[in-house]
């Protein structure tokens, strides 16, 4: 269950890194878009492609390896100054599952809105006669067989736009009526509705809240879904207005009247997973926003994209998309998976080892993987003080003491070290008497590496790595 974790840690610490670099590399196509429709198609490849990462880092295609080394991203947060807070092994592990929880969280709260907008369309009632005639005369020229459904439902305070492949106009109660300036005002709420189901918005509302929920901890995932859900209002109330025939000032007038008159302006369309409760990410398109691309927009907004850039800005972004997913940033630099993966498990012996003093708190790295299981037992030199702070196969040597090292050569001596590792468990024996030990955040926990004490001299002899589990070699020496 540890190992499971371990590693999923690290795959989620890998696919997050990656992520966060094509979400960049999305947010910076976005900036430099002029137009809405643009930055638009970008954002909706961008959200697309993150979500589609996971599977692509798992094609068995060549990958390069080697940028990161986990150490570096996390060791900082296990030390302050020269004591350990936390072990590097068991913060990865809380942050796999502090992590995971809250993706859990956010995707029940996700499911949750989507029962609550099938909930919302059950309850809704159909719209009057009146009020369908408005539909009617609005949408003469276009199938009735396409045509969203209209529906009223007393739970609401404004206009929604529910479902992904059968859209759903739900209206608040008494919007369906008739009444001074009723006429207008719904011709304007239902042609703005029809506006995002044309362009198929509500699903992307709901892949970019999905995005959003998955990748909490990245601002440009965030920053996307404002953005996206920005131009959209905008592509929207720009269409509804050239298919209403009104002046984009009338228009923007009608959106400020409905605002100041108690009820929320229309145009927030909500996708089939979100509810009017507690999911009101439309809010993010501002009101003044919108109005000023009505009234002082400096360019056409287009509604659609020229073909030749929508098929060069797919080409690139799915090729940058690919190019991303090959590289696995959270690995030492001189490990690849594949060499560890195929490195053999004999049995290693490594017969004398002479370390001078180092101020340098390197690891020395040897050609011999670490197996799952592995027994480990060699001869070493040195002060009792230095014991704590030496690492081997990445494990101390027992709890870092709180007394300098003895200058006195003569309290050095020989010690026998034997180390039992089982998956992410460990066990330390020094001169036959159990020590309590600890993973070294500055070892590998892929190949053999000895590590001396910070400016100590580390004398070694003997040392045997085996694999707990008899292999096919015979000779006990490398």
């Amino acid at each position: 269950m540890i190992s499971t974790v371990d590693r999923l840690g690290l795959w989620l610490l890998d696919l997050g890194l990656v992520t966060l670099v094509w979400l960049s590399l999305v947010m910076i196509t976005m900036m430099a878009c002029r137009q809405p429709v643009r930055r638009r198609a970008v954002a909706r490849v961008g959200v697309l492609g993150a979500l589609s990462l996971g599977p692509l880092i798992l094609l068995p295609i060549q990958t390069f390896d080697g940028v990161i080394p986990r150490s570096v991203l996390l060791a900082p947060l296990s030390v302050l100054g020269n004591w350990d807070v936390i072990p590097l092994d068991l913060l990865s592990r809380l942050l796999t599952l502090g992590y995971l929880s809250s993706a859990v969280a956010g995707l029940g709260w996700l499911l949750l809105g989507s029962l609550a907008s099938r909930h919302l369309i059950r309850t809704a009632r159909p719209a009057s006669t009146w009020g369908l005639e408005q539909y009617d005369r609005l949408l003469n020229s276009e199938d009735p067989a396409e045509r969203p459904r209209l529906l009223v439902s007393s739970k609401l305070g404004r206009p929604v736009l529910i479902g992904d492949f059968r859209p759903t106009i739900v209206l608040p109660e008494g919007w369906d009526q008739p009444g001074p300036g009723s006429a207008e005002r719904l011709r304007m709420v239902l042609r703005h509705e029809l506006a995002h189901a044309e362009h198929r918005d509500p699903r992307f509302v709901w892949l970019s809240t999905l995005l959003q929920v998955i990748w909490v901890p990245m601002p440009p995932a965030w920053w996307i879904r404002r953005r996206l859900l920005l131009d959209q209002e905008i592509l929207a109330d720009d269409l509804a207005a050239r298919k209403l025939g009104t002046p984009g000032r009338s228009y923007a007038a009608s959106l400020v009247e409905l605002a100041i008159g108690g009820r929320d302006y229309p145009g927030r369309s909500l996708s089939s997973e979100q509810p009017d409760v507690g999911n009101r990410a439309p809010q993010s398109s501002p009101l003044v926003l919108r109005v000023a691309m009505l009234l002082q927009c400096p360019f056409p907004i287009q509604q659609a994209a020229p073909v030749w850039w929508r098929m060069a800005m797919s080409t690139v972004m799915l090729f940058a998309l690919l190019v991303v997913s090959r590289f696995s940033l959270v690995l030492a630099p001189e490990t690849t998976r594949h060499e560890v993966a195929n490195a053999p498990t004999i049995p290693f012996h490594l017969l004398e080892l002479d370390v001078s003093p180092d101020a340098e708190d390197d690891a020395l790295r040897f050609p011999a993987p670490l197996p799952d299981s592995f027994e480990l037992s060699a001869f070493l030199r040195a002060s009792p003080a230095d014991l704590g702070r030496i690492g081997i196969a990445g494990y101390r040597l027992g709890p870092p003491l709180e007394f300098p090292t003895p200058v006195d050569g003569g309290s050095d001596g020989w010690h026998r070290v034997r180390l039992r590792v089982e998956g992410s468990s460990a066990q330390l024996w020094i001169n036959d008497q159990p020590v309590a030990t600890m993973p070294d955040p500055a070892g590998s926990g892929q190949w053999l590496t000895i590590r001396p004490p910070p400016g100590g001299s580390l004398q070694l002899r003997d040392l045997i790595l085996s694999p707990s589990e008899p292999t096919r070699s015979t000779d006990g020496t490398a």
